[in-house]
């Protein structure tokens, strides 16, 4: 008996163990033994659209579960694991969930900022010896030209 059949035997035998493990069922498995690798041999389950599924199978094979992105709008959930010597792949493929667009962001001018600080100190002396009045002020001023005020007058 060649190589590949005695692997093609022995993954049959595995799949027949697993597949009464896997609740619930997968929608397709299969065993793959390719002709270059004829001592490898490999079991796939997969689940349509179906994290839960991957997960409690996760539960029941043990392994490793990873996520990673598949195309642009996917993520493809597996579980790789190995029984009785035989790698396993149990696998779901799902829409990726709509990316978080980022708030708007605002220039804070920072150069006209330190301009208008140079300007208040000229006017008002030292920012630690500003009355609360003055500090408001500022303050306001400084809240507008981030806001996109060009008023830059102390």
């Amino acid at each position: 008996m060649t190589t590949q059949r005695q692997q093609y035997r022995t993954a049959l035998a595995t799949a027949e163990i697993l597949l009464p493990m896997l609740n619930p069922a997968p929608n397709s498995i299969s065993i793959t033994c390719r002709r270059w690798a004829p001592e490898q041999v490999e079991i796939e389950a997969y689940a349509h659209m179906d994290v839960e599924a991957v997960a409690r199978w996760h539960v029941a094979v043990g392994g490793e579960l990873v996520s990673e992105p598949h195309a642009a709008d996917h993520v493809r959930w597996t579980v790789r694991a190995e029984l009785g010597g035989i790698p396993l792949e149990l696998w779901t493929l799902v829409d990726a969930p709509p990316e978080v667009e980022p708030l708007p962001m605002r220039e804070l001018h920072t150069d006209a900022a330190q301009a208008v600080l140079g300007e208040w100190i000229d006017a008002h002396g030292d920012p630690g010896d500003w009355t609360e009045d003055i500090r408001l002020a500022y303050a306001a001023q400084i809240a507008d030209l981030r806001a996109g005020a060009t008023d830059g007058a102390a």
